[in-house]
């Protein structure tokens, strides 16, 4: 059934009457109201004329629209501004659907003043299409559940993070993610995707795990730049990183302190602090055929990780070292280009040792394009790497 709102009627007394699976049309026009969608409205269709054309604006409602205990829920089509805690609010619902919104100018309460909100429990919400902007903290802020998908949206200038994910396995993709005032995309919890993503000019770091709880991310084809910290910051384990730009950030262009990482493929140039940098906990990883390009500090930094892979990789013209291998072991470093670096090529302090570096090409690096301090140049081994000029000058063929 289609039930049909113009301009002077309650919205609220459609969706009161409507039987689970019904539309509801509202016509353009300014509706001063906030609207509820209680239990026992599943499959309902709220369907406005177009964003800019229907419009919902506060009058002291706290939502613009909640969907309460309803599952299958449709949003499309209208513009929620000025509400006090959400313009939408997803709460113990599961697998809605909110698309061609704009969501705005959210003013907060307390805690609250989000884009869209998702609470309570739930799972399998889909976030598609829509412009989330200027809203008090978070443009979409996700407290539970699973399955989540967010794609496709414009989300930007926010107060607070662009895009908040608190739970499991939920996907965020193809969104434009761009000037909001804290992080463009923070994650928390196991299994999320990160796909394809352009996270430009935020306050801090582009895309982040929060700092003990987010696991196992896929973070594949991202264009980060231009954000006040880290391209991307993750820690704790088993993150997969792949085909993304990480180009001119303030911070690192990626902060990794995790193990079982696998770094492949990555563009990671011009950034303001090391072009990736890990942590002593930064093990059993794969680093492989990337892109580590003109930082200003140094170009990969495993700061003391061991029984790491360095296979493929391009480390050119920073301006540090190359790539350390201070303090680490077990470190395989092979078949990497390394040249033009303000410091040496690879080097090793004393305390490095049982790490194999083979077969690299190091040239014009200053002052050695291998460096190893003693006893680091008998503890390790080094063959067949081609450069010009080493200490000592026999680890150089």
């Amino acid at each position: 059934m289609i039930i049909v709102v113009s301009p002077g009627q309650p919205i609220q007394t459609a969706i009161n009457l409507a039987a689970p699976g019904d539309t509801i049309v509202v016509r353009p026009g300014v509706y001063t109201t906030g609207l509820t969608i209680p239990v026992g409205k599943d499959r309902l269709r709220l369907q406005g004329a177009g964003p800019g054309k229907t419009i919902l604006e506060n009058t002291g409602f706290p939502s613009g629209i909640l969907v309460l205990n309803s599952d299958f829920v449709t949003i499309t089509g209208f513009t929620l501004r000025g509400y006090n805690q959400y313009g939408v609010q997803l709460q113990d619902a599961n697998e809605c659907i909110v698309r061609n919104n704009i969501i705005e100018e959210t003013t907060g309460e307390g805690i609250f003043g989000h884009g869209i909100g998702i609470g309570g429990s739930g799972d399998g919400h889909l976030i598609y299409d829509n412009i989330i902007r200027a809203n008090r903290f978070n443009g979409v802020h996700i407290e539970v559940g699973t399955r989540h998908a967010v794609i496709g949206n414009e989300i930007k200038k926010n107060m607070q993070h662009g895009i908040e994910i608190i739970g499991d396995y939920s996907l965020v993709a193809e969104n434009k993610v761009t000037d909001n005032s804290e992080r463009g995309i923070r994650v928390d919890g196991n299994g999320h995707w990160i796909v394809k993503n352009e996270v430009c000019g935020n306050g801090s770091h582009g895309i982040s795990g929060s700092s003990d709880e987010a696991n196992n991310l896929f973070v594949f084809g991202n264009n980060s730049s231009g954000n006040g910290s880290d391209g991307l910051s993750v820690f704790d384990s088993g993150h997969v990183i792949v085909d993304n730009t990480f180009n001119e950030d303030e911070g690192h262009g990626i902060f990794v302190s995790s193990n079982e990482a696998l770094i492949y493929a990555n563009e990671i140039e011009r950034n303001e602090q090391t072009n990736v940098n890990a942590s002593s906990s930064f093990s059993l990883s794969l680093v492989l055929d990337n892109d580590i390009k003109k930082s200003e500090d140094e170009g990969f930094d495993p700061v003391g990780g061991d029984a790491n892979r360095f296979l493929f990789n391009r480390i050119i013209d920073n301006e540090n070292t190359g790539l350390p291998i201070d303090n680490g072991t077990f470190n395989v470093v092979d078949n990497n280009v390394i040249e033009d670096n303000g410091e040496s090529g690879i080097r090793l302090q004393p305390t490095a040792e049982n790490n194999a570096i083979r077969s690299n090409k190091l040239e014009d690096n200053k002052p050695y394009d291998i460096e190893a301090q003693t006893p680091a140049d008998d503890n390790n081994t080094f063959d067949l790497n081609k450069c010009e000029k080493s200490l000592p000058p026999e680890i150089c063929s």
